[in-house]
C-alpha cells in the first residue's frame, strides 16, 4: 500500500468519527434552516433615538423589547428570553465590513501570485538536478503535511460558500440551490473542523522543535531568501518557514478555538455575544490563513524540485545545498 493510500484511508476514518460526533450536537438556532434563511427577507428593527417618550404610541414598549432583558417563556433555547439582541446588529455590521474587505483582498492576492508565477517562473536550481536523493520528510510528517492542508482547503472552500455564495451563487444556482448547498457546506465545515484540529496540533507537536531561531536565520532574511542570486545558508527550515509554522501555529489556535466555541456552544452556556465574538474572530482569522496559504504554494510551485518533498519524502541533492545547506551539511556529518 502506498503512501497516498494510507493518508486517504486515515483521512476517510477521521471523516467517519468527525460526521458520528457532529450528528449528535445540536447545532445553534442561527445555524439551522439554511433553506429558510437564504429564501427570506432580512428585516431589521431600529431602535428609538431619544430615551424618552418619541411620540410614537407602544415607543415605551420596544424600548424595553430592544433592552435584551430576559423574559420568562416556555420556550426552550439560548436566549429564548430575549425579544431582540440589541448586540446582533453590530455584529452584523462588523461581520459585512470583513467580508467586504475579504471580497476584494482573497482574489487580490491569488491574483498576484499567479501574475509573480507567470512573470517570474520557476527558480531554477544553480547546478541542475544530481540525481542523488536526500531524505527530506518521514512518512508521519508527510501525512501530518497534507492532513492538515487538505483539511484547510476543504474548510476553507466550504466557508467562503457560507460567507459569499449568496452574493454569487444564488445568482447562478437559484435560492433553492443554494440552500441545498449551503446546508451541504454548513454539513463539510462542522465534520472537518474537529479534524483540521487533530493534525494542526499534530503538526505543531512534530515540527515545533525545528521551527525555533538558529543562527544564520536573520541573514537569511536580509538577504531576500535569496531571491536576488546571492546564496543563503539555511537550517532545515529558512526563517520564512519559520513565520509560516508561527503563523499556522497561532492562527490555525485561534480558528479552532472559535470553532469550537461556536459548534459547542455549552461551553459558554449559549451566551450570543461570545458566539458573535468568535464568529468575528473566526472569519478574520480564517482569512489570514488563506492569504498565508497562497504564498505558502507558491514556493513549493515556483522553487524547483521543492514539490518532491512533500510528495516522495526526498529531494534533490543540490537542491539541499542551494536552499538549506547547513540543515545538508548537518545530516550529512
Amino acid at each position: 500500500m502506498n503512501s497516498f493510500a494510507r493518508i486517504f484511508i486515515l483521512f476517510v476514518s477521521l471523516f467517519g468519527y468527525s460526521y458520528a460526533a457532529e450528528k449528535t450536537v445540536d447545532a445553534p438556532a442561527y445555524t439551522q434552516n439554511l433553506k429558510h434563511l437564504y429564501t427570506s427577507e432580512d428585516i431589521s428593527i431600529k431602535a428609538p433615538i431619544e430615551a424618552g417618550y418619541s411620540g410614537v404610541p407602544g415607543s415605551k414598549l420596544w424600548r424595553n423589547v430592544r433592552s435584551g432583558k430576559s423574559y420568562s417563556t416556555q420556550a426552550i433555547g439560548d436566549d429564548v428570553g430575549v425579544f431582540i439582541n440589541a448586540y446582533g446588529e453590530d455584529w452584523r455590521l462588523l461581520k459585512n465590513q470583513i467580508e467586504g474587505v475579504n471580497l476584494i483582498l482573497i482574489p487580490l492576492a491569488l491574483i498576484t501570485v499567479m501574475l509573480i508565477y507567470l512573470i517570474f517562473g520557476k527558480f531554477k536550481l544553480n547546478k541542475g538536478f544530481s540525481g542523488k536523493l536526500v531524505e527530506r520528510f518521514k512518512f508521519i510528517e508527510m501525512v501530518i503535511h497534507w492532513g492538515t492542508a487538505i483539511s484547510f482547503i476543504i474548510l476553507g472552500l466550504t466557508g467562503l460558500v457560507l460567507l459569499f455564495g449568496r452574493f454569487f451563487l444564488i445568482p447562478l444556482l437559484g435560492k433553492e440551490a443554494f440552500a441545498t448547498l449551503a446546508e451541504f457546506s454548513m454539513d463539510m465545515h462542522d465534520i472537518v473542523g474537529p479534524i483540521f484540529s487533530v493534525f494542526l496540533i499534530a503538526m505543531i507537536v512534530k515540527f515545533i522543535k525545528d521551527n525555533f531561531y538558529q543562527k544564520g536565520d536573520i541573514n537569511w532574511f536580509l538577504s531576500g531568501g535569496g531571491l536576488f542570486g546571492k546564496h543563503v545558508d539555511a537550517w532545515r527550515f529558512n526563517l520564512g518557514e519559520k513565520i509560516w509554522f508561527w503563523i499556522v501555529f497561532f492562527v490555525g489556535l485561534f480558528i479552532t478555538f472559535s470553532g469550537y466555541i461556536m459548534l459547542f456552544t455549552g461551553i459558554v452556556s449559549g451566551q450570543r455575544e461570545v458566539i458573535e465574538l468568535m464568529n468575528i474572530i473566526h472569519i478574520a482569522s480564517a482569512t489570514l490563513m488563506i492569504l498565508g496559504m497562497f504564498g505558502h504554494i507558491y514556493m513549493g510551485v515556483a522553487l524547483e524540485g521543492s514539490m518532491s518533498a512533500m510528495t516522495t519524502g526526498k529531494v534533490d541533492e543540490n537542491w539541499a545545498k542551494d536552499h538549506h545547506s547547513l540543515w545538508h551539511k548537518n545530516i550529512k556529518e
